[in-house]
């Protein structure tokens, strides 16, 4: 799951709520756009564009205590994560790709092929990324807190 770290960050979401999900994806998956629009697993390619997108739906009643996933076909509440420039996002281990143990502070991140974030040391070409700030709990799940980087085509950040 990947949570914004503040309330007030809600001013900054940039959401496309026509986006329907492509499969069964977990909250938090993170995806690109395709022409029917509907959720796509990044590509080696557009994993390092500035479209990247994150599932951030809100469940109801008994299925909130659950790990629900979106079905295929259903209504995804997509995120822009680029618009969270300079913002801390938390992201739990179900969202990481690489193994929790081997994350440190300062270690950056990539949306990968699998929907999820990865350790990745060489940012060349990658329009986003994240920081590790912090290695901690949420809830009963080992999560990082991060900032989010969005740089441009010169490398400038974008945003505030």
């Amino acid at each position: 799951m990947i949570k914004l770290e503040t309330i007030g960050m809600f001013k900054y979401i940039k959401n496309d709520p026509t986006v329907v999900a492509h499969a069964e994806i977990p909250n938090g998956y993170v995806f690109t756009i395709d022409s029917d629009h509907e959720t796509a697993a990044p590509t080696a390619s557009t994993a390092k564009t500035a479209d990247l997108w994150f599932a951030m739906n809100e469940f109801t009643g008994d299925e909130r205590y659950t790990n629900r996933t979106i079905k295929a076909g259903e209504k995804v509440n997509a995120i822009l994560l680029k618009e969270f420039d300079h913002r801390n996002l938390i992201i739990t281990a179900d969202n990481l790709t690489t193994a929790f143990a081997s994350i440190a502070v300062g270690d950056t991140m990539v949306a990968d092929t699998y929907g999820k974030f990865a350790k990745e040391t060489t940012l060349t070409g990658y329009a986003v990324y994240v920081t590790v700030l912090e290695k901690m709990q949420y809830g009963s799940k080992n999560a990082v807190r991060v900032q989010v980087s969005a740089v441009d085509q010169d490398t400038q950040p974008v945003g505030e």
